[in-house]
């Protein structure tokens, strides 16, 4: 009667052991992806904007942070993505103007479209989009 009772108080201990170890606690995590990227701004509607850069990250969200070289970032709702492109998109609260990337991971390029229809006609501006197009490290 003791020899079970302890048999069973060992095998207990050893499945708790077990359980309390998790899975491959030893092995290096596989590569999830690419969590962020660095794009430096090539051919821009506004000569001024070539060469900046701006800083995508956390990219392996459905919320993706995107910073701007003035210091701004915002959250981007991520609409679309598969293994070649990654598609973020912003809409500003209060003019409902909007920011759309296409980051392309195989070719390393990017595609900025803003469109800001409210800003343009209270301006008195151009209200057709403008783009930018870049590389990405």
């Amino acid at each position: 009667m003791l020899l079970g009772a302890q048999f069973r108080i060992g095998a207990l201990a050893f499945v708790a052991a077990l359980v309390t170890i998790p899975p491959n606690a030893h092995s290096q995590q596989p590569h999830v992806g690419r969590v962020g990227f660095v794009g430096t701004v090539t051919t821009a509607d506004d000569p001024a904007d070539r060469g900046i850069q701006i800083v995508f990250s956390n990219l392996n969200s459905p919320t993706p942070t995107v910073a701007f070289p003035s210091g701004y970032s915002d959250t981007f709702t991520k609409v679309y993505e598969d293994e070649d492109l990654i598609v973020l998109f912003f809409v500003a609260y209060l003019s409902g103007s909007t920011t759309t990337f296409y980051l392309n991971r195989k070719s390393l390029r990017f595609s900025r479209v803003d469109v800001g229809v409210l800003e343009a006609l209270a301006l008195r501006g151009d209200p057709r989009p403008t783009a930018q197009y870049g590389t990405l490290k």
